[in-house]
């Protein structure tokens, strides 16, 4: 898939999957013309990275579930984000 095709399958911006490139989370091929091609594979990464940000999971945290794809770190990153949220409430 092109790059625009891309960001209308997953509703990023071309910035944003750009990011995601230079970080290393997806594995562009380029064609004869400098083209980018991205892979079905790096769809589903996009879709992803997408609800990690959504559940306001930082970049790191996001390369470490990509890469070791082991649910009980998502666990402990939701459990994380619920302390922070009802630390943040007790204050009020």
């Amino acid at each position: 898939m092109l790059l625009n095709e891309i960001i209308k399958e997953v509703g990023m911006t071309k910035r944003a999957v750009k990011y995601y490139e230079e970080k290393g989370l997806l594995s562009v091929d380029k064609d004869s013309n400098g083209y980018r091609n991205y892979s079905m594979q790096d769809v589903k990464t996009l879709k992803k990275i997408s609800v990690y940000r959504k559940l306001g999971i930082g970049i790191k945290d996001i390369q470490t579930l990509l890469e070791k794809d082991d649910k009980s770190i998502l666990l402990r990153i939701y459990q994380e984000k619920l302390q922070e949220k009802n630390f943040t409430g007790l204050r009020t």
